[in-house]
């Protein structure tokens, strides 16, 4: 076979057909509106396709803060014997404590926070060698416990960028890594069930919300439920980071001036949200010995709420962007090939040439 540059440079260029009918017409718009939704709304938006994601991880140290108000100034709460307004239902003694009270009878520290609701007392006698006596029991309640504040304060860290950051920036430090965060520095929220935004921060110094806030969060309300200052509550406080509102998300945080398709690491925020773990009660107990035969047990019914740090961090990525991109041309152009072979093969057949316009394209 003989070989020239003529013959390799020949281009065979077929005949262009062009058939005008409504139904191809419907069909190809049709296909091209659903590569578009699929690609631009389920891949983007939903799917979020074009962007790389990372789970934050974080620590927030956690301490118990007076109430807003001084003790002398507010009225003994309703339930409390003493207090100046009759009800019908019974009364139960109560206690004032004070900041100092309350550090020293709770655990506080790294994630975690406890504030005591009510207090049980008895007077322990040994019986014998390795028996006691449990004598009997006194409660109190902690007059305004939902009034206690927490002091919240907390960062995070994006695991892979900040390490993709650091790895670009040698001489990079964690102050200014773009990756990570404390609250001093981000918007914060604090949102109910419904996503609700109950509470906002600026980010000027720690974070501190009460008691009855978080109770309020999670749908629960210290003042009419008994159980909870008697047995104590378990309460689960997420701190979730993100940069990029959910499509579906709720309330009033849609207000955020976030880029939903473009979302950037300067644009960071966290949202308190608040669950209660049913079923959960919390207790302290210890021991104070007097002497030999006696010892003081005092149980401390608390609400602990526990810390954890979630969210998704995101960043647009350009390799994901031009495979997402490729995917939808390629689906594009396949559903060229779909109206070519419905026209070929089956209005041809069914209808016949004579319902088909078609003029040959011109070839030089």
């Amino acid at each position: 076979m003989a070989w020239s540059i003529q013959s390799l440079s020949r281009t065979d260029v077929p005949r262009v057909v062009r058939f005008a009918h409504p139904f191809l017409f419907w069909l190809k718009l049709a296909l091209a509106m659903a590569t578009i939704v699929f690609c631009g709304v389920k891949v983007m938006i939903l799917d979020r396709g074009h962007l790389a994601a990372d789970v934050p991880v974080g620590m927030a140290h956690v301490s118990v803060l007076d109430p807003v108000h001084q003790s002398t100034d507010v009225e003994l709460p309703l339930f409390c014997e003493g207090s100046k307004i009759e009800l019908h239902q019974k009364k139960s003694p109560c206690v004032v404590w004070d900041q100092d009270d309350m550090r020293s009878a709770t655990v506080s520290g790294v994630n975690t926070a406890t504030v005591v609701m009510s207090v049980t007392d008895r007077i322990d006698m040994r019986t014998d060698k390795f028996s006691w006596a449990p004598g009997a029991e006194s409660h109190h309640r902690v007059a305004h416990a939902e009034d206690f504040r927490l002091r919240i304060e907390h960062m995070y860290q994006s695991p892979r960028f900040s390490q993709e950051w650091f790895e670009a920036n040698p001489e990079g430090t964690v102050e200014n890594n773009p990756w990570c965060g404390t609250h001093t520095s981000l918007l914060g929220f604090l949102v109910d069930h419904q996503s609700n935004i109950l509470h906002r921060f600026s980010g000027e110094g720690p974070d501190v919300l009460s008691l009855s806030q978080l109770l309020e969060a999670a749908g629960h309300d210290a003042d009419i439920d008994d159980n909870v200052r008697d047995r104590g509550l378990v309460l689960f406080v997420s701190i979730a980071y993100n940069n990029r509102p959910l499509p579906h998300s709720r309330g009033s945080v849609e207000w955020l001036t976030l880029s939903t398709l473009m979302p950037s690491e300067n644009e960071v925020f966290y949202t308190y949200r608040v669950r209660v773990l049913p079923g959960a009660t919390h207790s302290l107990t210890s021991l104070n010995y007097i002497n030999e035969t006696s010892r003081h047990v005092q149980t401390r019914h608390s609400v602990q709420a526990s810390f954890v740090h979630t969210g998704e961090i995101f960043y647009m990525s350009t390799s994901l962007l031009v495979v997402t991109l490729s995917a939808a041309i390629t689906l594009l152009q396949f559903s060229d090939m779909i109206v070519v072979a419905t026209a070929n093969h089956l209005l041809s057949k069914r209808w016949g040439s004579e319902l088909l316009v078609w003029n040959p394209g011109k070839v030089n």
